[in-house]
């Protein structure tokens, strides 16, 4: 989610740009200060938790590590480069928004976020080419010692259908997230506009959840197939041997997911219901309709 929550706060800032309605824009835009604010605790979290990983895998993985460091060597400064530049942008993104309020600064506030963004992006491609490279290695001879040609060891069977897969699952835990916080923030709030606007954030970001949600197992689907593609022994052991159970899990927590959020996406729509034919578009716009519907 250290790359949803970005694209999340772009995606609120250019609503906030291009709507006319200033209450609305207002509210986009505090929404997408609030949300980097996550993704700014995100990144922190990350790279803690990504550091105590690092020392646990030189740790108890000697051999293994040394040959991915020497294999990926070119890569590695690259990825710590791109990772603090993606920080500092985030951070100039988020220390500069009361600076840059007006019309023509927001603009250029909102391509800081677009560059972070991008980084985030090449960020996401390195680690998926790592993830691949141990599931379907390329750019290597039998024995397993690198050829020279930097992108076919990126460009492994696997990395494509990974991408997809991975962007759809950051996408997806990015909107959980945001709605754990709307959540926790609605339940500890004292006053009832604030309550509105919590509860208009989960509002908003469950649809966010289901939209990524629902091209997940088509996702997962090609990268399966990539899987059997390039190895059936692989696919067979995953699906129908040792790992099967860890699918079956996948798929019921899959369901459980799908029926609890159209459940309350079916009680949201009877309460909008009381709004008229346009009260999903109004109380995902304003959350005032939400709390009137509440009370």
């Amino acid at each position: 989610f250290v790359l949803a929550l970005p694209i999340f706060c772009v995606i609120m800032e250019f609503a906030g740009l291009t709507m006319r309605n200033r209450a609305s824009a207002l509210r986009y835009d505090q929404l997408a200060r609030d949300v980097l604010q996550v993704a700014l605790l995100a990144l922190s979290l990350t790279a803690v938790v990504g550091s105590v990983m690092l020392g646990l895998f030189i740790r108890f993985y000697p051999s293994f590590m040394s040959y991915m460091g020497g294999t990926f060597r070119t890569m590695m400064p690259v990825y710590a480069f791109v990772f603090l530049a993606e920080s500092i942008f985030l951070v100039v993104y988020y220390y500069s928004w009361g600076h840059m309020a007006t019309p023509a600064l927001k603009w250029v506030h909102a391509a800081i976020g677009i560059m972070a963004n991008g980084l985030g992006a090449v960020l996401l491609l390195l680690a998926n080419a790592w993830i691949a490279f141990m599931m379907s290695p390329a750019g290597v001879d039998e024995q397993g010692r690198y050829l020279g040609n930097i992108w076919h060891l990126l460009h492994s069977a696997l990395w494509n259908p990974l991408n997809v897969h991975r962007f759809l699952a950051d996408l997806m835990s990015g909107g959980a997230v945001v709605i754990a916080y709307a959540a926790y923030r609605f339940l500890t709030s004292k006053s009832a506009e604030e309550r509105a606007y919590y509860d208009w954030v989960g509002y908003v970001f469950l649809f966010v959840t289901v939209c990524a949600l629902l091209p997940m197992p088509f996702a997962g689907y090609w990268l399966m197939r990539s899987v059997y593609a390039f190895r059936q022994s692989m696919g067979v052991t995953m699906m129908g041997g040792l790992l099967t159970w860890l699918f079956v899990v996948q798929a019921l927590l899959i369901g459980v997911l799908f029926l609890g959020i159209n459940y309350y996406l079916w009680q949201a729509c009877l309460q909008d219901a009381r709004l008229g034919p346009d009260g999903l578009s109004v109380c995902l716009a304003d959350p005032a309709h939400v709390r009137d519907v509440a009370e």
